[in-house]
């Protein structure tokens, strides 16, 4: 897009307080909002975005021109992603992308200050998530058969529950509650990671 065709959809998707690097990358200094716009793609390449980003229920297939760097929450669920490619690569807040149709987490942020939110897509892998998590991680009612790739440590809750899990091996460092299905409850990892909670719990 020319110079004048980025105002013109920044100012017709009202997104105030932005400036335009020399390549035509947008900053913001502040929130961007595209919830329900229609959008197939985003047009214009963000850069930072120092509020939050919120592209969710459109029909986006793809994360092209997404920030590089969100300050506050980014929201993309309810698309028709395929794939995380073109994800921030730092979120200062929450990471939601559920309601989508991927099968990966390829290409999502290196790093998640607060939860991270996955469930309900068709997710097979765990690989190329982040490797830490501040907030609570979820990623339950996908197809999940293992739980390798998991970040090592998530600052909150693990929500895992309904998907085709055989044991609870590679689960991370959690600093809250574990959710996992029933049968789950009887593994060594789950005792594990009780007798820990426990113990913390009564040092708190």
């Amino acid at each position: 897009m020319l110079k004048r065709e980025i105002i013109d959809w920044l100012d017709k998707m009202e997104i105030e307080n932005y400036s335009l690097r020399d390549d035509l990358t947008v900053d913001v200094d502040g929130s961007v909002f595209l919830f329900e716009m229609n959008l197939k793609v985003i047009p214009v390449q963000f850069g930072i975005v120092k509020g939050y980003f919120n592209c969710s229920w459109n029909n986006l297939k793809s994360l092209e021109g997404s920030p590089e760097t969100v300050g506050g929450h980014f929201y993309c669920h309810r698309n028709k992603l395929k794939s995380l490619e073109g994800s921030p690569k730092t979120v200062g807040g929450n990471f939601y992308c559920s309601w989508n149709n991927l099968k990966s987490l390829e290409g999502c942020p290196e790093t998640v200050g607060g939860d991270f939110t996955c469930w309900n897509n068709n997710l097979e892998s765990l690989e190329g998530c982040p490797k830490s998590v501040g907030g609570d991680f979820y990623c339950s009612e996908n197809n999940l058969k293992s739980l390798e790739g998991s970040p090592k440590t998530v600052g909150g809750h693990f929500s895992c529950y309904e998907n085709k899990l055989e044991s609870l091996k590679y689960l991370p460092d959690i600093k809250g509650m574990l959710q996992c299905d029933d049968h789950l409850k009887e593994s060594e990892e789950y005792c594990k990671w009780k007798y820990h909670y426990l113990m913390n719990q009564r040092h708190a």
